[in-house]
C-alpha cells in the first residue's frame, strides 16, 4: 500500500483514539467520505463509542432505552 495511504490511515485511528470527532478527523484526511473514516477505523479493530454513531450500522432488536 502506497505510504501516505498508511499514514493517513494511522493518524485516523490517532486522532479517534485521541477523542477527535468524526468530523474533524474527516476535514484533515482527505478522504472522499465520512464512510471512509468509519471503514479505516474497523480495519484498525478500533472500538467504536461515540453514541448513536458508533461503527457500522447495524439492527438494534427492539431497544428499549431512548
Amino acid at each position: 500500500a502506497n505510504a501516505a495511504i498508511l499514514f493517513s490511515q494511522r493518524n485516523c485511528v490517532d486522532m479517534y483514539n485521541n477523542g477527535y470527532s468524526i468530523d474533524d478527523i474527516w476535514e484533515v484526511s482527505g478522504f472522499n467520505s465520512k464512510s471512509s473514516i468509519w471503514r479505516v477505523l474497523n480495519k484498525y479493530g478500533v472500538y467504536l463509542n461515540r453514541g448513536r454513531t458508533s461503527g457500522p450500522r447495524v439492527k438494534k432488536q427492539q431497544d428499549e432505552t431512548k
